[in-house]
């Protein structure tokens, strides 16, 4: 029997709508693009190896019945690749969202991700134990391994809620939940069994804050349960400002700092399991972001504290002619 566990992510703020679906339309611009590569465990077996994709478009649609309210839109497209004998992934979701002024520089945020997901087993590299000779391994040989079905499709849909306080474009802090796979879908590749995904639960929590005119400190706390599993990232990034355009709300600045990855089980004990370097440089509507997960778990022995990069690219341009008139300022997660 096969359980369903989603992936994670070490730069959590480049896959909004993987973190939270009220996320959508939570940039101070007009749309965001956004696309994010992880590599994990490659340089322990190729034979675990994880590779996800993800790629990401949202624009601010129109305003709502509430003063300074927008309605936003997106679209998040995901692919995940486990392993030369494992279960490849495509999502394809759509988001919807609405962003609110509820009291002075304070907002709210509700959304929801909808959409389909295929499952699908990669058996082109398969070898199984009935194939082995006795010396060695003869893909000539019948693995006896039969599947139901080799691929299956299923719905996805997600909500969650985000508050956020913000002051200007470096001083603001927010808070979110989420939950993923409402509608716990089947997840098996035979019929006899009755496998379910199951609902994902996140928090988020994050704050912005000026210590100097060119230096800001950016902390994060992305909390994610899963059945029994448990994830929490927590750390913080040094923001260095070189420059600043008010008009615009936008800035240029070098981001570096540590984050601890801390997983196990709501039954069992709580552990470290990575150390998390990451950098970002936030250049007005473009940010580049770069991370490395050092394992520092018991696997450790295996990868001799590697882990996997991660790579990722955020745009959010301002498009309307007056580019005052966008909507609300947001956080620059």
């Amino acid at each position: 029997m096969l359980h369903g566990q989603d992936v994670h992510f070490s730069q959590n703020y480049a896959t909004p709508l993987y973190v939270n679906p009220a996320m959508a339309g939570l940039y101070d611009g007009d749309v965001r693009v956004s696309a994010v590569y992880r590599n994990q465990w490659a340089n322990l077996t190729s034979a675990v190896e994880a590779r996800t994709i993800i790629l990401s478009a949202e624009a601010k649609l129109t305003p709502g019945p509430t003063s300074g309210g927008w309605v936003s839109g997106g679209l998040n497209l995901y692919n995940d690749r486990t392993g030369d004998v494992g279960i490849v992934t495509n999502n394809v979701d759509f988001a919807l969202a609405y962003n609110t002024p509820v009291s002075g520089n304070q907002y709210i945020s509700v959304g929801t991700t909808f959409g389909f997901a295929q499952r699908k087993l990669d058996l082109s590299n398969a070898q199984f134990g009935n194939q082995y000779d006795g010396v060695g391994f003869d893909e000539n040989l019948n693995s006896n391994e039969t599947f139901d079905r080799e691929a299956f499709r299923h719905f996805n849909l997600a909500g969650g809620l985000v508050y956020y306080y913000i002051k200007n474009a470096r001083n603001y802090y927010f808070g979110g939940l989420g939950v993923y796979n409402i509608t716990s879908a089947r997840y098996s590749f035979q019929d006899f069994t009755e496998s379910r995904i199951p609902m994902r639960f996140s928090a988020q929590f994050g704050a912005a804050i000026s210590v100097t005119k060119t230096m800001d400190v950016v902390p994060s706390v992305y909390f994610m349960k899963q059945r029994k599993s448990l994830k929490t990232d927590i750390g913080s990034y040094a923001r260095f400002v070189f420059s600043q355009n008010n008009r615009n709300r936008t800035f240029r600045a070098f981001n570096v700092g540590p984050f601890i990855r801390i997983s196990g089980s709501s039954t069992k004990s709580v552990s470290f399991d990575a150390l998390i370097i990451a950098a970002k440089v936030d250049y007005d509507d473009i940010s580049l972001g770069m991370s490395y997960d050092f394992n520092i778990s018991k696997l450790n022995n295996a990868t001799n504290g590697r882990g996997g990069p991660e790579l990722s690219v955020v745009y959010t341009p301002k498009i309307r002619a007056n580019k005052l008139s966008a909507p609300v300022s947001c956080p620059r997660f």
